[in-house]
Parts: C-alpha cells; structure tokens; sequence
C-alpha cells in the first residue's frame, strides 16, 4: 500500500476513501463474476503497481527476507562452541530435578485433594450437600484432573436441584475420563432433572454401551426417565383439561377442595370421600387427585388423617376409615406416581399394618388395596421397600389363620406374591424368620385337614416353597423336623383327596424338592420316610406326568446312601426309573438318570439290574448326546459304576461309548461331566477288554486321561 497517499490531512484522508471505495466495488464485481469488474480490477493493478523491496528476492512466490538473515546471529555453531557453553550432564540434571519437584508437588496436591474429598463425602452422607460442594470446590482447586471429585459434587449439585451445574461437573469428568460411567449416569439424572427427557435416555445408554454389566441398574434410571417423562406429560395434560373448564376435571378440584374443610361432621366426610371414589374414573382425574391436594388432604384434615393413623375407633371412624382405603385403593390402582406419592406420607405403611388387625371390614379393605398394588412390578417393589417385611408377614399370617376364608384367601394371595422376590427374602433372613416358618407350618397343618381349603392349602404350600428359594432360609427350615413330618402328612392327605388334592400335592412336592436341596442330618434322617411315600406315586400308572416329574426329583435327591436304596427296592421300582430313560420329558429323563446312577453307585443290585435290562446299556449311552449336562454327567457315573459289571466291558466293545466319553473328558465345560467321564474312560482303559485300550490309543485318549487327572484327583 505504499502507492496510496498520506493520510495526514483531510484531503488525502477523502482521497484515500475514495480509493477504497473504488476498490471495494471492484472486488464485490469479482465474487459476483461480473465481466466488468475484472476489466476494471486490471486497470488498478496497472494503477497501483507494487514496489519491490530490495531487501527481499522473491522466488516461486515465498519470499526471502534476505535482511533479516544477514542480522541473524550465527546457528551453525561448532561442537567444541556448544560444550563450551552448555555442559550436557547438567542440562539432563536440571530437566530431571524439574520433573522430581513436579511430581513431589502433585502428590502434595493430590493427597489435600483427596483428603478435601473425604471430608465432602462424610457431609454428603450426613446430607450436609452445600457444604460438601465447598469441600469438593476446594479439592479441585487444589487438583484441577480428580476424577471422583467431579462427579462427587455433581451428584451433590443433583440433590440440590441445581441440575446445570451437575452437568457442567459432569463434562469435565468425561474430559479426563470419557469412560467415566459414573460421570455418564449422573449427567442422565442432571438432563432428567431439567426435564431433557430425551438427552437423559441418551446419557444413559451411553452408560450402557460403556458398562453392559450394569445393565440393570441403568435399565433403572432409563425407567425412571421415562416415569418423570409420563409425569411431565400426565401432568401438563390435566391441567390443560382442569383450566378448560372440563366439568369432570373441575368436579375432582371440588371435592377435594370441599372435603380440606375441618370443621365438619364425619358423616360429610364419608360423603365427600364416596362422591371422591365415584367420579375419579381415568388417569387424568387421578392425576389431579395428586396435584390439586388430595394426598396433601390425608395429612392436613384431622378427621381424614385420624382414620387413617389412628389406632381402635368408633363405628362413624371404621366408615370413613374403609371409604378412605377405597379412595386409595382406586387413584393407586395401575398408578405408580400415586402409589408413590402415597408413600412418601410419613408412617403410612406402618398404619397400613396396624389395620390389618382391626375391625373385618377394615382389613378386608386394606387387603384389597395391598393386593391391587403389588399387581404391578413397581407396587410391588414399592410395598417391600416401605413396609416392615417380618411385621407385615406375621399379620398376614394371623388373618390366614383367623377362619374366615375370603380374608384368609386374599392374605395367602399377598404372600404368594411378595414372597416371590428377592427383597423379601433378605428381610426374613434378616427378622424372625424361624417364627414365621413356624407360622406358615401351622396353617400347612390346619389347611392339610379341612378338604375344603385346599386352594388356601396349595397357596400356603407355594408361599413357603417360593421362601425356600433363598439358600440361607432353606438350610435353616429344612432343619425344622416338624416342617418335614407336617409337609408329609399334607402329601399323604392330598392322596387320599384324589383329584382334587393334585394341585396341592404338586405344590407340596415342589416345597420338599427345595427342602432336600439343603443335605444335613435332618434331610438324611427323613430320607427313607420320603422313599415310602414317593415310591407308591411312581408305582401308579395313574400318576400324572406333572406329579411324575416332580417325584422324580425328590426321589433323585434323597438317594443318599446305601440303606435308603435298599428301602426303593422294597418297592421293585428300579426297573421303574429304567422305563423313565425312554420319556419324551426331558425333565422326567433327567430326574431318572439321576436316580439310576445314585442306585448304581450305592448299590451293587442296583448294577445288576441295570446290566440285566440291557447288557450295551444302550439308552445310557444314547444320552451321552444329549445336551443336558446334568443328564450327561449322571449317564457318565451311572457308565463307570457298571463297568464293575464284568460283562459289560465286553458288551461296550462294538459301541461308541469310549470317543463320546472322551469327548467329554476332553471338551466339556462342566467339570462333573469332565470327571464322570473320565472315571469312565479309567475304567474302560484298566478293564480286560482289549479293544478299548486300543481304541483309546487310536483316538489319544490316554494323552486326555492323563490330562484329566488333576480334576480327578481334585
């Protein structure tokens, strides 16, 4: 621009302006390709052309600044220059000293850090969240990269609603680890929080591609995502319907409204409370029972609040008492988010339990809406995380017993179904769970010698059944010898029902099948005892294929010894257990494969008979392809102890039996299979037929039964 004027006065200045303009024009032609434009744009180069500064040549458009590296110190220094200047070992001391003073300073700095952390931790528990945000604020001041401490304070900024900075916290954690899944999860809370629904479901699936492992648990927040969506949503809608002016919607507000008054009588209440019951038909009223007051009036009306936590009362406060159950029962029913604002009311499950014992027409109201709640996976998991689970229990097992048979039958109905779930089962190991097993024996009893509660009967039966599922409380009730003797008499008693008691004894085989898993004393003692009743059901061909099974599994876990095996052929069954091989139920071949292998293990009859019915034991080979493991195993051990047979190795030579053990020798994951199978190949290896040896080195068997020794021996 050395061609343009000076702009010291205001005439060049205006001057200069103009050229400018000129310019400008020129170059706005050009973008628009304008023909004109770049006539004009020649005519300024010719104008304005550039002067050459003699201190740079120009060559292939990079410009050498020739004056610049004529001033510039000398670099090509020699070797000798460069020791005389720097000494190397000094120069590798320094850089080493530098990184021992960064690395002393970080670990100053990360243990305050990290003892900052601590302290915010122990106030985040004690719910002192403010203050553990400073003591978090200050752990990273004092290191900018600590992970825990991030995602610490996010999950402290979350509790107190402050849902952006969670998020900001959260992004930081993901810059020093991008793998972070606790960063990840609580930036899904944080987005949910700000009602970003749709990046919440977002956050945590990328929690789920990070850690599969924890599927569940994240399934969890993605669920409760998607209910804070419906709330959002259910909510918005009803209130929309309610300013509308929509008569059913208005009418709920209403009542509500009318029924907040405190100086009534209890018969307006009850009153209020039907017409409540009445008119609160779809979600959106039940909604608006949520958000315009109604749970709010079950604390703040003295005379509603009293029915509900008061203990014995009038006849007046029973009707209020029951028309306020019904209320619930109905805006709770396929509810979960009142379900849940209902138990967020301090005490109410403990009220609830109180009811059970009070007056007929109150517990039959209260177990009404208990057993509407838990109808649902999320009711159910609601009531057993609300309610003391041994308290409610021991309730529901004295109105089970009380004698009235519809309330008896829907408090069966409610353990059945809370005592199929996991939570359950920690809380009886963890209360009075002997009690309650002693509880559930006597209404087993009671059931058992009344015909016409055999449906209360085979529910008590299931009830305790679905208890034994848990490891801990059926090693301790199956050392209840009364539980045994009671649970026989039952099975003894549905035999003599017919018909009618085979769904109960069904279930009562199901409960002994889960008692004898646990071998103790007790399970031995009872063995024999077992034998004679479950052998006469495996004689009658009359026996359904359902019962079969059952039995058979019984059977198959009782076989503890030899005296017991002895008792089964009392009853000329073994043969029996052979036949079963052949069922097209691949449980009732599993249970029977099983039996036959105890048999032949504890006794040498037993080898005999087998051999007897089919010298190449030909099914129990053919289940050596079975698939099933636990088939496969017990043909493997039922093999090696006939092999004791002396005939049978001879039988075995024109078979496959020694390449489908070794197979299983050789690749089974199961280590029974592997061991079973290569007791068996021991055995056909040591036995004094020829061909097996030989057929074994033909197929490097003895290279896998050396192998497989350490299991052996183990």
């Amino acid at each position: 621009m050395d061609n343009l004027p000076n702009i010291g006065d205001t005439k060049d200045l205006e001057k200069f302006l103009d050229q400018v303009d000129e310019i400008g024009d020129v170059i706005q032609g050009l973008v628009k390709g304008d023909q004109a434009s770049s006539a004009k744009a020649d005519e300024l180069l010719k104008k304005y052309p550039a002067k050459e500064d003699a201190t740079k040549d120009i060559y292939n458009r990079t410009v050498i600044n020739k004056k610049a590296l004529n001033d510039a110190p000398a670099q090509n220094a020699t070797e000798s220059e460069c020791d005389a200047n720097h000494d190397p070992m000094s120069f590798l001391q320094a850089i080493d000293a530098d990184a021992q003073r960064r690395a002393d300073d970080r670990r100053r700095r990360t243990k305050i850090s990290n003892e900052l952390k601590d302290v915010g931790n122990k106030e985040f528990k004690a719910g002192n969240y403010e203050k553990s945000i400073e003591l978090y604020t200050q752990a990273v001041d004092s290191l900018k990269d600590n992970l825990a401490v991030y995602t610490n304070r996010a999950q402290a900024y979350i509790k107190l609603g402050r849902h952006q900075e969670a998020i900001e916290d959260c992004v930081m954690a993901l810059r020093i680890d991008e793998n972070c899944v606790k960063a990840v999860i609580h930036q899904g809370r944080a987005y949910s929080g700000l009602q970003d629904y749709d990046k919440a479901v977002e956050s945590f699936q990328q929690a789920l591609e990070i850690s599969p492992k924890d599927e569940k648990a994240i399934k969890s927040y993605v669920r409760d995502v998607e209910l804070n969506r419906h709330r959002s949503e259910s909510e918005r809608e009803a209130q929309d319907l309610f300013t509308s002016g929509d008569s059913k919607a208005t009418g709920v507000v209403d009542v509500i409204t009318k029924l907040s008054h405190t100086d009534r009588k209890v018969l307006y209440y009850i009153g209020g409370m039907n017409m409540l019951n009445e008119i609160l038909t779809d979600d959106t009223q039940k909604t608006l029972f949520r958000t315009k007051g109604g749970f709010k009036l079950l604390q703040d009306n003295p005379k509603i609040n009293g029915c509900l936590f008061a203990g014995e009362c009038d006849e007046e406060m029973v009707n209020l008492r029951c028309v306020v159950l019904k209320v619930l029962h109905t805006v709770c029913s396929n509810n979960e988010l009142n379900l849940r604002a209902l138990f967020d009311i301090p005490t109410i499950s403990d009220s609830l339990i109180k009811m059970l014992r009070q007056h007929k027409d109150v517990r039959k109201a209260c177990l009404q809406f208990l057993n509407t709640a838990v109808g649902s996976e999320p009711g159910l998991l609601l009531i057993l995380q609300q309610f003391q689970i041994d308290m409610l229990t021991k309730e529901l097992i004295t109105v089970a017993g009380s004698g009235e048979t519809p309330l008896a039958s829907d408090a069966m109905a409610l353990l059945k179904a809370v005592s199929t779930h996991k939570v359950f089962h920690k809380a009886l190991k963890l209360s009075a769970s002997a009690e309650i097993a002693q509880g559930l024996e006597h209404l087993l009893d009671s059931y058992s010698k009344d015909r016409t509660q055999q449906t209360l009967l085979q529910t008590c039966v299931t009830v305790l059944g679905n208890i034994c599922q848990d490891s801990t409380i059926r090693n301790s009730m199956s050392n209840h010898a009364s539980l045994w003797s009671t649970a026989m008499a039952v099975l003894e008693n549905c035999k003599k029902i017919s018909d009618d008691g085979t769904d109960a004894m069904y279930a009562v085989l199901g409960l002994l099948c889960n008692l004898s898993i646990a071998v103790n004393d007790i399970v031995k003692q009872q063995s024999i005892t077992i034998v004679n009743h479950v052998a006469p059901l495996l004689q009658n061909s009359e026996t359904s294929a359902n019962i079969t099974e059952r039995a058979l599994r019984l059977l198959s876990q009782v076989l503890l010894d030899e005296k017991t095996v002895e008792e089964l052929h009392g009853f000329d069954i073994v043969d029996k257990l052979l036949r079963y091989l052949e069922d097209t139920d691949p449980l009732i071949v599993r249970h029977a494969m099983k039996a036959v292998a105890m048999c032949t293990k504890m006794n040498d009859k037993s080898k005999q008979m087998t051999v007897a019915r089919d010298r190449k034991l030909s099914r129990i080979v053919e289940l050596l392809k079975c698939g099933d493991d636990k088939t496969v195993g017990n043909a493997a051990l039922c093999i090696s102890q006939c092999l004791q047979v002396p005939t049978v190795p001879q039988a075995l030579a024109d078979t496959n039996v020694c390449q489908d053990l070794l197979r299983h020798a050789a690749d089974s994951r199961n280590d029974v299979v592997r061991v079973n199978s290569s007791i068996a190949v021991a055995r056909l290896a040591y036995s004094s037929e020829p061909r097996h040896i030989e057929r074994l080195r033909e197929l490097h068997g003895l290279e896998i039964l050396h192998s497989c020794m350490k299991l052996i021996d183990t």
